[in-house]
């Protein structure tokens, strides 16, 4: 959805004691709103269709034992997050979460994990190219492709088609990548947010990549929690909102959503089953995206006239949006099984995408740890799961699992007491009613702001569905938009009153590498990226001969000139972020006269060409042309480039020189 108009003040009028604000949904970005409004004096009531708060933030107690909904990490650039649980919660980041570097990957039938690492200093650096993950030549492709796509100046119109391109076609359109490359960014997506890199939109992972960026730091990729989401962040949070007079109502579900005199009014549905109208000043919606779309549209039968897409037609477009689920299992086991690293582990090569982690190494404090193992387990690709019914898709997981960790005796079925597995204890969920967003990229255009939809003053969304610097769907996008939300309904709030309440609400300031240094670093590193493709190419042929690709015959003789034409790009829009004062003209003109500088060499190439059935020159003297033309090119990219920084005035126009095709 496209950024919202700006709303027009209303007349003042006498400021409510305290204006009274519902949210709709008790996940982490709603609760970070009521966090900060009631901080300001707000009279704020929170509604939790389901029976604990956190949403896909939250666990569910089975027989005494907390089971998360999801097997989190919290990454170090978690700012907002991370200022909620230090700051207004008064928790030590090192006391109840663990740091991780990177995550491990665990291929089939290997006996050694390998080690991806946050490559955010020359060591960790050194480290992922000698993985063994990817070729050494292909791990500079991988890093590189990484800082090509966060250094990517993306225009950010979402109107403009040209800007909707997914991974993949971003990859696709840069010469150096490889098939395993691409490889690995698909298989980073899937695990992580449950969608494949040709549909994951190329601008909202670059947001991501931007957050990871930063180079050089000693701070870790992420932390794991040191016990279940609802003892150490969720229970925490609930008692802190009722110390600030927060009404939180679990179990009640609002079935409509109603705008009656310009004010929303809501019916409660509690846990008895009485359903009741109740009417607020304000109203902020931090559901997941299907649950707003239906309180926005309303049921057969309700008064259509009354509904938000009545008065905002654009948030229909919602509809276009997708999530998936994430099945989990969590594997209590009767003893301790040796070998199992801490950390996330990857399983590479399996069909349902499974990753690991052993939480008995972090929940050291739980009497019910110390003798055994407990694996959670999780399958971003539900579909590949090859069974009906919560334990026999449990069951089938864990089958998964045992192909790559033989080092327990599974059983034969859920429930088997021959296993090694506590089954008492364990416990799947499909997680179909906690699904995430998919950030596809038929979503981008239709995303809303908090502030969205612009024709209503008093109603905000909230969720990791609206636009955000984060982007994808984490924990701190949904924080990010809930405080988002909060901003835009004390700023409403003072324009229909004259008067802020409480002190302005701000976002932590993020730790971002601006785009000039994004753009420098690729410039500089470009030539190694297609040295080292070239250097991969070569020695997948020299190890298969005669066994390329179709049509990646003449792959290295083409390297040159895609180098070429993306140094050149990679200078100009470096010009722009250095000198944004450089006329556009100017750039114009230096562009031409490297675009008709390449067009002349290129002819130049063409008439040394064989013609049809003539015999072909040996592949040096191809390098050698190649060679020349990427150098005269960029030189005169260079030169045309200094003179429109300079800002010389630009030479007459040059005779009229035909520039098609040379006839014979």
């Amino acid at each position: 959805m496209a950024k919202a108009r700006s709303r027009k003040a209303s007349p003042a009028k006498a400021a409510p004691a305290r204006p009274e604000v519902a949210i709709i949904g008790g996940g982490i970005a709603g609760l970070s709103a009521a966090l900060r409004l009631s901080q300001r004096g707000f009279a704020v009531t929170v509604f939790e269709a389901k029976p604990e708060l956190g949403g896909n933030m939250s666990s569910t107690n089975v027989h005494g034992i907390d089971h998360d909904v999801y097997p989190h990490m919290f990454c170090d650039w978690y700012a907002n997050f991370w200022t909620i649980f230090e700051q207004d919660l008064g928790f030590a980041r090192a006391t109840h979460f663990e740091p991780q570097d990177g995550v491990k990957l665990l291929e089939l039938g290997a006996e050694t994990y390998l080690d991806l690492r946050n490559p955010s200093t020359l060591s960790t650096v050194w480290e992922n190219l000698t993985s063994g993950i990817l070729s050494v030549p292909e791990m500079i492709v991988l890093m590189f492709s990484m800082l090509d796509l966060a250094a990517h100046p993306f225009g950010g119109d979402v109107t403009d088609n040209l800007e909707r391109i997914d991974v993949n076609g971003f990859l696709y359109s840069r010469g150096y990548v490889t098939e395993d490359v691409a490889k690995v960014h698909n298989y980073i997506l899937t695990l992580v947010w449950s969608m494949n890199s040709d549909v994951t939109a190329a601008k909202t992972y670059q947001d991501f990549l931007r957050h990871f960026s930063s180079f050089p730091n000693q701070r870790p990729l992420a932390w794991l929690l040191r016990g279940s989401l609802r003892q150490k962040i969720m229970q925490p949070l609930a008692d802190k909102l009722r110390d600030l007079g927060v009404t939180v109502h679990t179990d009640t579900m609002v079935t409509a959503l109603d705008i009656i005199d310009g004010r929303p009014r809501l019916i409660v549905e509690a846990r008895n089953g009485v359903a009741a109208p109740q009417a607020f000043d304000h109203a902020i919606i931090a559901t997941p995206a299907g649950a707003m779309i239906r309180l926005a549209m309303g049921a057969p039968g309700e008064d259509p006239a009354t509904k938000i897409v009545a008065v905002e037609p654009r948030i229909a477009q919602l509809q276009h949006f997708h999530d998936a689920a994430i099945p989990v299992v969590d594997i209590y086991f009767k003893k301790k099984l040796a070998g199992v690293p801490q950390g996330q582990i990857g399983l590479t090569g399996s069909s349902m995408m499974l990753s690991v982690i052993d939480i008995s190494q972090l929940w050291e404090t739980s009497s019910m740890m110390r003798e055994r193992t407990a694996l959670v387990l999780a399958a971003s690709d539900g579909f590949a799961i090859p069974a009906v019914g919560p334990e026999a898709r449990g069951f089938a997981m864990i089958e998964q699992l045992h192909r790559w960790l033989p080092i327990f005796n599974l059983g034969t079925h859920w429930g088997d007491p021959d296993s090694d597995i506590e089954w008492a204890m364990s416990h799947f969920r499909a997680n179909d009613t906690n699904r995430l967003f998919i950030d596809d990229v038929s979503s981008w255009a239709f995303r809303p702001t908090a502030s969205d939809p612009a024709a209503l003053s008093n109603i905000f969304l909230a969720g990791d569905y609206c636009q955000s610097s984060a982007d994808m769907a984490t924990i701190e996008a949904a924080v990010q938009t809930g405080l988002l939300a909060a901003q835009a309904l004390q700023a409403a709030d003072a324009r229909s009153h004259g008067k802020m309440r409480g002190e302005p609400i701000t976002l932590a300031a993020e730790q971002l590498d601006g785009s000039a240094k994004l753009l420098a670093a690729k410039l500089a590193l470009l030539p190694a990226a297609y040295g080292a493709s070239a250097w991969a190419a070569l020695s997948e042929s020299l190890a298969n001969p005669g066994g390329e690709r179709p049509g990646t015959e003449n792959y290295p003789l083409l390297l040159p000139l895609s180098c070429t034409l993306d140094w050149w790009t990679t200078a100009y829009s470096l010009a722009l972020e250095l000198a944004p004062g450089i006329k556009s003209a100017s750039l114009a003109d230096a562009g031409k006269a490297t675009l008709l500088k390449a067009v002349d060499l290129l002819q130049d190439f063409a008439r040394h060409q064989p013609g049809r059935g003539d015999p072909r020159p040996p592949p040096s003297e191809l390098a050698t042309t190649f060679s020349a033309f990427a150098g005269a090119a960029m030189r005169a990219a260079e030169a045309a480039l200094t003179k429109a920084a300079r800002g010389k005035p630009p030479a007459p126009d040059a005779p009229y020189k035909r520039r098609w095709r040379v006839k014979p």
